[in-house]
């Protein structure tokens, strides 16, 4: 699946008069998902250093104009285990709602703050914060029968990859509508003994 739903990225909701098909392999899909129109994301900042590496990428040109005004994702590598994401949205209409996303493989735990998350896979955890925007909800989306959820329907897709390719993913949204959504999150890595990153 080349959808952006379907990645760690971010939509922007719209009706289809304010919004572009994408252009993915296959063709052209005949359906709106609030994803990005074409890859066309610039790298404009990079440094690494012995404690960090930070990464800074322009999405703006990946959506449409029509609905995006802004997108900047900047990315910060705490070695050994932390990382922070950080995502700038700028909408030509607050209520184009956007929405945050996080992908996995097995069901993900979403703490009763409904801000913290946790994910296990065999051996591996990732324990997730949303630090902003305040008030934000976590919900979850997959399962049984929506696996390949997008636009409103399951969307099977095939091949052996396919427990990879779809299972779970976490969907963060603002409280209330506004031009700009700023979101912040922490995330940690580690056996599944790791401390989760709200308690550290």
């Amino acid at each position: 699946e080349y959808r952006t739903v379907a990645h760690n990225s971010i939509l922007i909701h719209a009706p289809p008069d304010a919004d572009e098909r994408p252009k993915v392999w296959g063709g052209t899909p005949d359906t709106f998902d609030g994803g990005q129109k074409v890859q066309a994301g610039r790298q404009i900042a990079f440094e690494t250093h012995a404690a960090y590496s930070y990464a800074a990428t322009d999405m703006t040109a990946c959506y449409s104009p029509k609905k995006c005004l802004n997108a900047v994702r900047q990315f910060v590598f705490v070695r050994p285990d932390v990382f922070i994401i950080c995502d700038r949205v700028a909408k030509t209409k607050p209520e184009y709602a956007s929405a945050w996303l996080l992908h996995s493989v097995d069901k993900p735990d979403v703490g009763p703050d409904g801000r913290t998350f946790r994910i296990v896979e065999g051996d591996g955890a990732l324990s997730g914060i949303t630090l902003l925007p305040e008030g934000a909800r976590a919900d979850l989306v997959g399962g049984p029968g929506k696996e390949f959820w997008s636009a409103g329907k399951n969307r099977p897709q095939e091949g052996q990859h396919k427990r990879l390719a779809g299972a779970w993913r976490i969907e963060v949204s603002p409280e209330k509508a506004s031009s700009e959504d700023l979101f912040l999150h922490v995330l940690r890595v580690g056996d599944k003994g790791l401390r989760d990153v709200g308690k550290v």
